[in-house]
């Protein structure tokens, strides 16, 4: 298996499928409608698959509930995902950390325009970490949910899991469920395991 993931950021769909791809952590799909589909996520390779987190504006309207769930949630005060200064009435960027969506790769990038500046876009290493970091608060408590696409029904088939308030532990015919739990727990903790003084070094050498 290989424990290294790259972070990319992915934001602009194609408009010919405007399907929901991800769920929160009351198992309700994210909405996509309007100028809601080319929402960015965080995106991490690994093997056949991708790893995606949900990345929403932080505004005065939701700054509240934001707070109110710091330890879930990554938030980049006054910067965007794609470390650029906020505008607006923007005060920043929020990844959800609580929740981990999974397609396969090949599939995601058919969702995506191919030559969009803003999709493939590398993660600024300063985030990765600090998303590596949160991501590691909460790897006992992560939940998953594993989106395939039925493009002839033009529909998303969500694998079944436990609900949110059942806990999501059990793994009985989840074969899939087992699976991305080894790898985002090997991937988060081979992070951990390196040196804090040695992170600093590779990001101090970013500049």
């Amino acid at each position: 298996m290989n424990v290294i993931m790259l972070g990319k950021v992915f934001r602009f769909r194609n408009l010919d499928n405007t399907l929901p791809i991800a769920r929160d952590r009351y198992f309700e799909p994210i909405d996509t409608s309007g100028s809601k589909l080319h929402r960015p996520y965080v995106v991490f390779y690994s093997d056949d698959k991708v790893y995606y987190l949900t990345v929403k504006t932080l505004k005065k309207g939701n700054e509240a509930s934001i707070y109110r769930n710091q330890d879930k949630n990554l938030i980049l005060l006054n910067k965007n995902v794609y470390n650029e200064w906020v505008k607006g009435k923007a005060l920043g960027n929020v990844i959800d950390c609580s929740v981990v969506n999974i397609m396969d790769k090949k599939l995601f990038e058919q969702l995506y325009q191919e030559d969009e500046y803003y999709n493939n876009y590398q993660l600024a290493p300063w985030i990765y970490d600090e998303v590596m970091n949160k991501l590691y608060e909460n790897k006992n408590k992560l939940i998953f949910h594993y989106a395939q696409l039925d493009f002839k029904e033009n529909k998303i088939i969500w694998q079944d899991t436990k609900k949110f308030d059942d806990n999501q532990n059990s793994t009985n015919n989840n074969k899939w469920l087992v699976r991305a739990k080894k790898v985002i727990t090997t991937v988060i903790e081979t992070y951990h395991s390196i040196s804090r003084d040695e992170i600093e070094k590779r990001l101090n050498n970013q500049d």
